[in-house]
């Protein structure tokens, strides 16, 4: 197993530490750029990675080539196994699905609050929104749909981050402001 400690410095730098290699790219040459998110593509040939000054990068490690997408302000992205679709928590408080091999862009759901995190499940069916001071939001990917809608955490300050958990993602554990884990 591989275990990848990652930097994303301001200048747009992304440097990775890992247990058997280290990586280290540019993904872009703004040094305006403030990245505040990202993730790894299932095949580990990408990386997609954003902010809220309206950058969205995905960088190929392979080619050292960084492709962008202008003006999405991010707070979470997603990349999906078919290795080529990434979903993406934006300012405008939607979720948003995008292709990078075709540069096609469309809404999978939104909501009155700001989306602060998104995780998404193993299966890919479902994403776990943490709303800004609303709780969370269970959201069916393919139709857009609210499943059920989660309170109790306290979210004001601070990024809360909330996963899916246990034995076939049966539970969904969070974090709070009040210091505790609410499962």
């Amino acid at each position: 197993m591989r275990v990848w400690r990652g930097e994303v410095s301001r200048g747009g730098r992304l440097e990775c530490h890992g247990t058997e290699a280290q990586i280290k790219c540019r993904i872009t040459q703004n040094t305006e750029d403030v990245l505040t998110c990202c993730s790894w593509s299932p095949d580990n040939r990408f990386i997609y990675t954003g902010g809220q000054q309206g950058q969205f990068y995905k960088y190929d490690l392979h080619t050292s080539t960084a492709y962008n997408w202008e003006g999405v302000r991010l707070h979470s992205v997603a990349a999906l196994r078919d290795n080529k679709t990434v979903l993406a928590a934006d300012s405008h408080k939607r979720v948003r699905s995008y292709n990078f091999e075709d540069y096609t862009d469309q809404t999978v759901c939104e909501d009155e609050s700001q989306i602060i995190n998104m995780s998404l499940s193993g299966d890919e069916k479902h994403c776990l929104l943490t709303l800004a001071k609303q709780g969370l939001l269970l959201v069916d990917i393919a139709s857009g749909t609210s499943i059920r809608k989660y309170y109790g955490i306290l979210q004001s300050d601070y990024q809360i981050n909330s996963c899916f958990g246990g034995a076939s993602e049966q539970f969904i554990v969070s974090g709070s402001e009040d210091n505790l884990v609410y499962v």
